[in-house]
């Protein structure tokens, strides 16, 4: 019965209010965020708020798909979001480490901060929205 909900509602989109909303939290406490980093200097900036956009890039990739698989039978699933799964997650991995290799910033943590800032502001914000949905 659920999985007939879900697919309803990914055949419209009715989805989208709440990952847009999710999207407009996340986006927003990145740039308060990295206006407080930037008191710290511009090197912190600077790395926080290239981590973040990663970080923030990486949630509407991890959402799209999510969205797409979700009309989808199981066995599609499974391939269709595994492959998505780990070349989203080596592509993210790969830009921070080439990032920090590449001493594009003074502080090699400010990017890693800024992504995991951002994904927990996300885990955060969808949490939420899941809690109000259901009442």
């Amino acid at each position: 019965m659920a999985g007939e909900a879900v697919k309803s509602k990914a055949s419209y989109g009715g989805a989208l209010p709440s990952v847009f909303k999710v999207g407009l939290i996340n986006f927003m406490a990145g740039s308060a965020l990295t206006a407080g980093a930037a008191v710290a200097g511009k090197s912190y900036a600077a790395g926080f708020a290239a981590g973040y956009f990663i970080g923030f890039l990486n949630l509407l990739w991890l959402l799209s798909i999510v969205r797409k698989s979700a009309g989808m039978n199981t066995e599609k699933v499974i391939k269709y979001f595994a492959l998505r799964y780990y070349a989203r997650f080596l592509i993210t991995a790969g830009l921070i480490v080439f990032l920090v290799s590449r001493k594009f910033f003074a502080k090699p943590w400010t990017p890693v901060m800024g992504i995991t800032v951002s994904i927990f502001i996300a885990v955060g914000a969808l949490i939420i929205l899941a809690k109000e949905e259901l009442k």
